[in-house]
């Protein structure tokens, strides 16, 4: 058997897959999903699909924030950024795969408080979100959306509203970082990346 013989701009774009070259479709995605979610806030009728789509765009657009932060494609005044979120107390009761949507149970909902998180504890959380709960207001339309990861749902419940989500969304994609850095690091064999 013969090897076949590709061009090399094949190889190319192979080679170029590990990580994310060209940031801008990315970040096109994010726009498009920050778009969604504000449609979502005029909502009246909702279907599960509709939960379905709002749980997708809210998933989809914090794991395209992880990427283009692993890609150093976000500026480092972005990715340090804190995030605005508010947090529920455990009641003690185990939550589970049978009974993680009765929120009411596991965490008191009478004991808020605002409290802020890093971008990328954030992005972790909606990722690997073992609770996530759409909410809607009095109106009917998307309000936001109760969070807890695997790791967290035995210590606390939050609550991200739709309009900061989605000013994230846009922030991060209608952003480019204009100046980078790269300064060879012995340590680790790579380069240290600042981007401004």
């Amino acid at each position: 058997m013969t090897r076949r013989a590709y061009p090399e701009r094949f190889i190319r774009i192979v080679r170029s897959n590990k990580m994310i070259w060209e940031s801008g479709y990315w970040k096109d995605d994010l726009l498009r999903l920050a778009r969604v979610l504000t449609h979502k806030q005029q909502q009246k009728v909702w279907r599960e699909s509709s939960m379905a789509r709002v749980e997708k765009s809210i998933m989809t657009g914090f794991y395209i924030i992880r990427k283009l932060m692993d890609a150093r494609k976000l500026s480092d005044a972005v990715v340090l950024e804190r995030v605005s979120i508010q947090s529920f107390p455990h009641r003690g009761k185990p939550v589970t795969l049978m009974n993680w949507d009765h929120i009411d149970r596991h965490y008191d909902l009478d004991r808020s408080h605002q409290t802020s998180r890093s971008l990328i504890w954030l992005a972790n959380q909606m990722v690997h979100s073992y609770v996530f709960i759409v909410s809607v207001d009095e109106t009917g339309g998307l309000n936001g959306v109760f969070f807890s990861s695997d790791k967290e749902r035995n210590k606390a419940l939050h609550f991200a509203e739709a309009t900061k989500v989605i000013q994230k969304f846009e922030q991060i994609g209608g952003k480019c970082p204009w100046k980078e850095r790269y300064i060879l690091n012995p340590d680790t064999g790579d380069y240290d990346v600042t981007l401004e």
